[in-house]
């Protein structure tokens, strides 16, 4: 079982634990125990789902809405203010619903397509059935390299990135838009990588402010600098993430005061 498996049978899971002894949970709660990132995201499923049910029952149900379903097509004179209340608390609960929702969709973004593809092929990175392009300890050589291949690459590298050793890059395509990955030793061993692509004409779009997905195992930090959207993926701590990402946000500060200065330069 994967996760989108594991996913798909527990978004049926009932948040008062009622499912708990059910063997049809069994086997996908299982999976969220061994992947922290699926157990972050039923957490916060059954947390949405609670709340759901508690604003729900927040709706009060009108004395008459029985006697007016039994009696069917034969009520014949509705009373208006009864209906009215009716209405109206119905469609408090759905704007309570719909706001609900809306925090939910915001606090669970999810990841692109292409970002997907891209943890996809990385773990396949320098293997025999994905070797890399170009291997060199010297992330500027791998760079160098790259753009003479056309493809998107940072005009500066993040400064935290730039002492780590390479391993080496790599060039892949989704929808005719080509990906570029650079992958980084860090100095606890583990592996970051920088991955670069031109923006799409669709999706929801990165801005300058970083935005922070675990998926799969995979910490992820994604935003738009000059004109290219990028994303760092680990399997290390948030905390060396963050100290890889202040050094992005430097780099970006640097890169903004250049652009100006050229801007009003006579």
């Amino acid at each position: 079982m994967n996760n989108d498996e594991a996913r798909f049978i527990l978004s049926a899971y009932r948040p008062g634990g009622d499912d708990a002894g059910d063997a049809h949970f069994a086997e996908a709660i299982g999976q969220a125990e061994r992947d922290p990132a699926l157990a972050e995201w039923f957490a916060g499923a059954r947390q949405f789902d609670a709340a759901m049910s508690e604003a729900l029952g927040t709706i009060p149900i009108p004395p008459e809405l029985r006697a007016n379903i039994l009696a069917g097509g034969k009520i014949s004179r509705p009373q208006w203010g009864a209906t009215r209340r009716t209405f109206l608390a119905l469609a408090a609960g759905i704007v309570l619903l719909a706001a609900l929702a809306g925090i939910w969709l915001q606090r669970a973004p999810g990841l692109e397509r292409w970002q997907q593809d891209a943890l996809a092929a990385i773990p396949r990175l320098g293997s025999e059935t994905l070797p890399f392009d170009l291997e060199n300890k010297d992330a500027a050589v791998l760079q160098r390299w790259l753009q003479a291949q056309n493809a998107p690459v940072p005009v500066a590298l993040p400064q935290p990135l730039r002492p780590l050793p390479a391993l080496g890059c790599k060039m892949i395509d989704f929808d005719g838009r080509p990906v570029s990955i650079i992958c980084f030793k860090m100095e606890s061993g583990k592996l970051v990588h920088l991955v670069t692509t031109e923006p799409g004409s669709s999706g929801r779009g990165l801005t300058a402010a970083p935005r922070f997905v675990d998926e799969g195992g995979w910490r992820t930090a994604s935003w738009r600098a000059e004109g290219r959207d990028q994303m760092l993926a680990t399997k290390a701590s948030e905390a060396e993430l963050r100290a890889t990402l202040a050094g992005v946000k430097a780099t970006a500060q640097r890169a903004s005061r250049r652009d100006l200065f050229f801007a009003i330069r006579p």
